[in-house]
């Protein structure tokens, strides 16, 4: 029960650091919530009496220390943050774009680190896309349906993703997408999708850049406080992202956008989300010069 407990928490965490400020709990969900409430607060008081009567023998035979306390707070951290070591410099090698990033891509697949932060039954996301494309997209981490098919915004996220690239008019042919951190990050609950530290941030950040310096978009559209804060080197706790939502900032001298991420809008499927995410993309087609009807001008706007 207490797991239960422990994934709804770290998965609203989650929602909150990509904007979530509200959610819809259908009664079903209330009535489960309560009865982890109830039975938790049961166990807890007959926990309670017992470690009580436990609680003197164990003073007298049991005197933690400082060591031991250090080694069991370590202990609770070591599966969900490793130690990595100082970013890898990348000097791209001379030819066309193509082969480019055909050798990053090897160099990103052959790296000891990535793939020592692989689970067993996923891959590294390289991203996917034309590199040519004018529009750069840039999310978080790979989420587990990611992580397992090795393609950036697979699953219902990306199926999301599409719909809005397709309401820009343009397709999957006209954009690059990629991740801040080109692997899921590691959790001690496999079910939890789990947003990247600084640590593994800072790790990808010459991969991210070294593929920017490849493609060469006009824009970059950051999808996410993490996408943000691994693009602009901002700590993420710093970031309130409807703060700085539809804002221009200039990221490796290109124009470069901050936005939703389509989990938001999955959670928080109202009106006025999607209005939010669409007007900052209308910004993008504006800079753009791409043209944009009456119908486009009026998407999600209140009848």
């Amino acid at each position: 029960m207490v797991e239960n407990i422990d994934a709804v928490y770290e998965e609203l965490l989650r929602l909150k650091s990509e904007g979530v400020d509200r959610i819809f709990i259908n009664s079903d969900t209330t009535e489960l919530l309560s009865k982890l409430s109830s039975t938790s607060a049961s166990n807890e008081a007959r926990n309670s009496a017992e470690n009580e009567d436990s609680k003197l023998a164990k003073s007298h035979t049991e005197q933690p220390t400082a060591k031991s306390a250090e080694k069991k707070e370590g202990s609770d951290n070591e599966s969900i943050k490793a130690i990595l070591p100082k970013p890898a410099s990348i000097n791209l090698p001379s030819g066309d774009k193509n082969s480019q990033i055909d050798w990053l891509q090897k160099q990103i697949e052959s790296c000891s680190t990535c793939n020592a932060q692989v689970g067993s039954n996923e891959k590294i996301v390289f991203g996917s896309g034309n590199v040519d494309a004018d529009i750069f997209f840039c999310c978080d981490a790979p989420n587990e349906e990611e992580a397992i098919a090795g393609i950036p915004f697979t699953g219902s996220s990306g199926e999301l993703m599409l719909k809005v690239v397709n309401a820009m008019g343009l397709n999957n042919d006209s954009i690059y997408t990629t991740h801040i951190v080109k692997w899921r990050p590691k959790h001690d609950k496999t079910s939890v999708n789990r947003a990247p530290n600084s640590e593994e941030i800072g790790f990808c950040a010459p991969y991210l850049q070294a593929q920017i310096a490849i493609v060469m978009p006009k824009v970059i559209i950051a999808l996410g406080k993490t996408a943000v804060a691994g693009l602009t080197s901002r700590d993420p706790a710093n970031i309130v992202l409807k703060d700085v939502r539809g804002k221009w900032e200039s990221v490796e001298n290109i124009p470069t956008i901050f936005t939703y991420h389509p989990t938001y809008l999955l959670h928080n499927n109202t009106l006025r989300a999607k209005r939010q995410l669409w007007e900052d993309m209308l910004k993008v087609m504006q800079k753009l010069n791409l043209p944009i009807s009456n119908k486009q001008k009026d998407y999600f706007l209140s009848k």
